[in-house]
């Protein structure tokens, strides 16, 4: 996928160099043997330019809208999780994707990250409504990802709390965090009574 995701979208064709760069992992050797064998069923076009092997995306393949549903996954994930928390009651103060997740850098095995800053409530509405919704939502990470959804379900105060004690979770959600729903977490915590001291401690 991230040679697909290098070769996406370019007006020239790139050598096997040039798709290392933008990939930003594996080996050119590695590459190299992934881009011939994307050539040999015809995802890619291969030609032979100045002594070099050249690759470009063959977006008149029948598998080209496998891959460009594959690339997508990312958007696909967001706006799908979006739908499903705004149709919660109630709705969360913030909803934050962050950790590696929200930075594209996770593996197959990695957890999904999701900050969620719930309303005041009564014991009761927590336990029939807010934990309900929650406990559906991870379940629905499950099915659309295969990953599981590691769940920081906190109220304002104990967002305010953790960032008054300079916890690094709340830096990395500030720093990393996609707003899904809600305020952003930055907004949040510029609400309170030294904003500018939090600010200064994220730099």
């Amino acid at each position: 996928m991230p040679i697909l995701r290098a070769l996406d979208g370019r007006s020239q064709p790139a050598s096997a160099a040039q798709v290392l760069r933008v990939a930003e992992q594996g080996t050119a050797a590695g590459i190299r043997r992934a881009l011939d064998r994307l050539s040999a069923h015809g995802v890619c076009f291969r030609e032979e330019l100045g002594g070099r092997a050249l690759y470009s995306l063959n977006y008149d393949h029948v598998l080209y809208r496998a891959v460009r549903a594959t690339l997508d996954a990312n958007h696909t994930f967001l706006r799908d999780l979006r739908k499903s928390i705004a149709e919660w009651t109630p709705p969360p103060i913030s909803a934050v994707l962050f950790g590696s997740a929200a930075r594209h850098d996770g593996g197959i095995a990695s957890d999904i990250d999701l900050l969620l800053v719930r309303p005041a409530m009564s014991h009761t509405e927590l336990e029939r409504g807010w934990a309900r919704q929650v406990h559906a939502l991870r379940g629905d990470v499950f099915r659309w990802t295969g990953n599981h959804v590691q769940i920081v379900d906190w109220t304002e105060s104990a967002v305010r709390r953790f960032a008054a004690r300079r916890e690094a979770l709340v830096d990395e959600m500030v720093g990393d965090g996609i707003t899904l729903a809600g305020t952003s977490l930055l907004r949040l915590l510029e609400q309170d009574a030294k904003p500018r001291s939090f600010r200064r401690s994220l730099r």
